[in-house]
């Protein structure tokens, strides 16, 4: 006299079905039966039970923390990235609520988020540094509470920080320079000028920009100075190169080009640095006129930088740009060098005043003299500038001379 549930596999179908069948007594002798068929229901609970359990299994081996809130902000779900992240096990945390989790963690903003997307009934985005780090949140309502997916942006923000860093010091240094700095694409056209390059080009920057070297400089400076950029994209690498510029007035330009790359690390254009050197090239053959070489240098390093054509000075036929002390003091009469190496290697010198005899590769001897000031570098070194002028021949029985003034 009971009503009666139960499941029926039927096998004799084309396909096998399953039957919720339902009786009921209606009065004596008779049953009324109810029959509904359930596969694919069935089917689609199983498939779903399937479906939840493998997402459950990705959500667990996700590297990003992965949480679930229920409407009044206490913790439903917690994965174990999560678990990692507020360094506890999820079964002290599912029940509790935002606030007593976040309680004193400076700069916690979830709960208000979580809140925010309630509210609105939209997700949310939003960073938050929370215990050392920078993460990435979004928080998407749901019918029973929200999901908040969180992901570890540390590491990018502080190469963005750096790269902002990097950039505000590059405007800087574009804007305060004096040099020309410039880039250009791979057809010579001017894809960046700095305020210093435009005005030594006596033009706008807007007129510089998407336009070439024949289409801005005279024809005889324009072929020197793509013959250079030709140079610097064949050989990828970084030159230096003097040029005159006729017109409108006689200018010298010191200028060093190389290659820029782009992510991938093609060649994507050029860089160049130029700066108007006349007015020291000028001062250069004066002092070469008059027999005179700029040196300078440089202490505790003990290291001589000369300006070109110190070469003659000493008959060689490689250009000087820089050389240890003892290459000088090596080239000096046997009995000058002591004389020299003590006033050269002096700290308290302020002025030095010297002759020495050299001797050249052809086995003669030259009498030069050395006229030096001493400096102190912000960076706390020092450094001896002054010139070296050659004085002629010399016998060998002429002695060094020298006064070093404190």
């Amino acid at each position: 006299g009971m009503a009666h549930t139960r499941l029926l596999l039927l096998h004799h179908q084309p396909a096998p079905r399953r039957l919720l069948t339902r009786a009921v007594r209606v009065e004596e002798g008779l049953l009324a039966v109810w029959l509904s068929d359930v596969t694919d229901t069935e089917r689609f609970v199983s498939e779903t039970a399937a479906f939840e359990e493998r997402m459950l299994s990705f959500v667990e081996c996700m590297p990003d923390p992965f949480l679930a809130f229920d409407t009044h902000h206490r913790f439903v779900y917690v994965n174990r990235a999560a678990e990692r992240l507020l360094g506890k096990p999820r079964q002290q945390l599912v029940g509790r609520t935002i606030a007593e989790e976040t309680s004193g963690e400076a700069g916690s903003a979830l709960g208000f988020h979580v809140q925010r997307a309630l509210g609105s009934g939209g997700p949310v985005a939003f960073e938050e540094r929370f215990r050392g780090l920078w993460l990435e949140a979004t928080v998407t309502p749901t019918g029973s509470g929200v999901l908040v997916y969180l992901h570890d942006i540390t590491v990018y923000r502080r190469a963005t920080t750096a790269a902002s860093r990097a950039q505000t010091l590059m405007h800087a240094l574009l804007s305060d320079s004096t040099d020309a700095i410039y880039t250009k694409d791979l057809q010579g056209r001017y894809t960046g000028i700095n305020e210093a390059g435009a005005r030594l080009m006596g033009r706008q920057s807007e007129a510089i920009l998407g336009h070439t070297d024949q289409e801005l400089w005279p024809a005889e400076t324009a072929r020197a100075t793509l013959a250079h950029d030709r140079e610097v994209l064949a050989w990828r690498r970084t030159f230096t190169y003097e040029d005159e510029d006729p017109e409108p007035r006689a200018r010298i330009w010191r200028s060093t080009k190389g290659v820029l790359r782009d992510e991938t690390g093609d060649v994507s254009g050029l860089f160049g640095i130029s700066r108007d050197i006349t007015d020291a090239h000028r001062l250069r053959e004066a002092l070469s006129a008059a027999s005179m070489t700029p040196w300078e240098l440089r202490l505790p390093e003990r290291r001589l930088y000369w300006e070109p054509g110190a070469e003659a000075c000493f008959g060689l036929d490689k250009p000087l740009e820089d050389e240890p002390l003892e290459a000088l003091l090596a080239r000096l009469h046997p009995e000058d060098r002591p004389g020299v190496a003590e006033a050269l290697r002096s700290e308290t010198a302020q002025e030095v005043s010297l002759t020495w005899r050299v001797r050249l590769p052809d086995g003669t001897w030259r009498r030069q003299a050395l006229r030096a000031r001493m400096s102190d570098e912000p960076t706390g070194g020092r450094r001896m500038m002054g010139v070296l002028q050659d004085l002629g021949g010399a016998g060998r029985e002429e002695r060094v001379s020298g006064i070093v003034s404190a």
